[in-house]
């Protein structure tokens, strides 16, 4: 795949830890076709990079890991019983239906 780089982005040495920087001009499309050929390995280590690019609230991290906590908290202590996978697509689709 050829890129195309920006003529005016900066071009610092990627010598021993300096960051060379150019600004893309790749289509979306053409990026997830890229992707796709990707082994699934190499896809599922790009896709928790990609995420974990994205900015993220501290306080919304904050929240689902005290959720998560709790949640753990109370399959712990037995005071909420767990069903296996099937069991609980039967009951969502009982309630749906």
């Amino acid at each position: 795949m050829k890129y195309e780089f920006h003529p005016e982005a900066p071009k610092n040495s990627k010598v021993m830890g300096k960051v060379e920087e150019y600004t893309m001009s790749i289509s979306v499309e053409a990026l997830e076709a890229e992707a796709l050929h990707l082994p699934p390995g190499e896809r599922a280590r790009l896709i928790e990079r990609l995420i974990a690019s994205l900015d993220v609230d501290p306080e919304v991290e904050e929240a689902w890991a005290a959720e998560v906590e709790r949640r753990q908290a109370q399959i712990d202590h037995g005071e909420v019983s767990l069903l296996s996978g099937p069991e609980t697509l039967s009951k969502l689709k009982a309630e749906f239906e």
